[in-house]
């Protein structure tokens, strides 16, 4: 899926206005993060990490009408100061995304995102 990959480039760029972009002004997750307050996390986080690596697996999406559930394996790597570690995932096993997306304005947008892995269940 276009969107996801070029969402992806976005934030290993640390391009916080090319990741916003694939986000609905509609967004709402299961954190209270709304549009404002994702942009000032992802922005928050841009300023600790030097670098971010995102290793994307297999992704599954389901479409149903004007909304839509897609799954992606990643593991997120980033580098503060000297070290560098998993953010998303591990060595061992993928952390597991799910956005919910919305057609809106005929293009698809993210409405919503969930993280599940061993860090963060």
């Amino acid at each position: 899926m276009v969107l996801l990959r070029e969402g992806i480039e976005a934030v290993e760029s640390e391009n916080i206005d090319a990741v916003m972009s694939r986000v609905s002004f509609n967004y709402r997750d299961d954190h209270g993060l709304t549009y404002l307050t994702l942009r000032e996390w992802v922005k928050a986080q841009f300023h600790v990490f030097t670098e971010i690596d995102v290793q994307e697996g297999e992704l599954s999406v389901s479409v149903s009408d004007d909304r839509a559930t897609a799954v992606l394996p990643a593991r997120v790597l980033a580098t503060e100061g000297s070290m560098r570690g998993y953010v998303v995932g591990g060595p061992k096993e993928p952390g597991r995304l799910t956005f919910v997306l919305a057609r809106e304005h005929s293009r698809w947008l993210i409405v919503s995102c969930r993280l599940t892995d061993r860090h963060h269940p």
